[in-house]
């Protein structure tokens, strides 16, 4: 169950807080960005569920966990510079 979970989570987690990041800090994540990420992730997540709908297990990868792991510092980081600076 976490592994099913837990990929969705993050998804969830990053894919809202660039919907916020292109309301708070327009300046800096322009919607095209937002869309990209997220039609990647939506892409990625519906051919994992053909493959699985197949029996076939797609695996994460080292390099998608360190993606994972810079979308959250970047995401972070911006929302905690606005929450400090209050510039958009």
């Amino acid at each position: 169950m976490g592994k099913l979970l837990d990929p969705i989570a993050d998804k969830i987690l990053i894919m809202s807080a660039l919907v916020i990041l292109v309301e708070l800090r327009p300046n800096i994540v322009h919607s095209w960005m937002a869309i990209l990420i997220i039609g990647r992730e939506f892409a990625v997540t519906g051919l994992r569920a053909i493959a699985s709908s197949d029996g076939i297990i797609i695996p994460a990868e080292t390099v998608g966990k360190y993606k994972v792991g810079a979308q959250i510092t970047a995401v972070l980081s911006l929302l905690l510079d606005y929450a400090f600076t209050g510039s958009g």
